[in-house]
């Protein structure tokens, strides 16, 4: 069939089957797979999915044939791979941040969500003044405990410039919860 993904693992007699699916007369809710990402040191696989108004992403562990769907894009795993962010998979919603944790007692290296935000989409979206370049946002890991966030908007639809917002988010101490920090208060930026 040329609408499915097949992928052979070391551990499985059959293979991990991925496939587009179409439901009568609703030929808008087809799910398309893509391959996102291929990390050939840790044998990762990302296929995006994506589902009219949603996307999300699949993480395949290669060498053990383990899955898991993330309802997130443009996912990024800290350098020890404990934790992975991104962001939420919700059209119009890219300024939601999500962040998961592999749980230390699971086999198959599960991934399950610590923390979720959408404050930036709430206190910063503004179709009248901010124009969010798509393309142009980034997430970047400055330690296993921290991640910087950047977004570009333009002022004007039209504009050839943009300008950078970035949010830090990191572990607090104290509470070993994930929380936003202000840029004040950052000494390695």
């Amino acid at each position: 069939m040329r609408a499915t993904i097949y992928i052979r693992t070391p551990h499985h007699k059959q293979p991990l089957v991925f496939k587009d699916y179409l439901e009568p007369f609703e030929e808008e809710y087809r799910a398309h797979y893509q391959l996102q990402d291929y990390d050939k040191s840790h044998h990762l696989l990302q296929l995006l999915r994506t589902l009219y108004e949603t996307q999300s992403t699949i993480i395949v562990d290669l060498n053990t044939g383990h899955w898991q769907e993330l309802y997130a894009t443009d996912l990024m795993f800290s350098d020890d791979m404990t934790h992975i962010v991104g962001f939420n998979g919700r059209q119009d919603m890219t300024k939601d941040i999500v962040i998961w944790e592999r749980q230390k007692n699971s086999n198959d290296g599960r991934y399950t969500r610590v923390f979720g935000s959408n404050e930036l989409y709430e206190q910063n979206y503004d179709n009248s003044k901010k124009h969010e370049v798509y393309e142009a946002r980034d997430i970047s890991w400055t330690a296993d405990n921290k991640i910087n966030v950047d977004f570009f908007d333009r002022v004007n639809p039209t504009d050839t410039v943009a300008f950078r917002a970035r949010y830090i988010y990191a572990i607090d101490d104290r509470e070993g919860t994930w929380q936003r920090v202000l840029p004040d208060n950052d000494t390695n930026n």
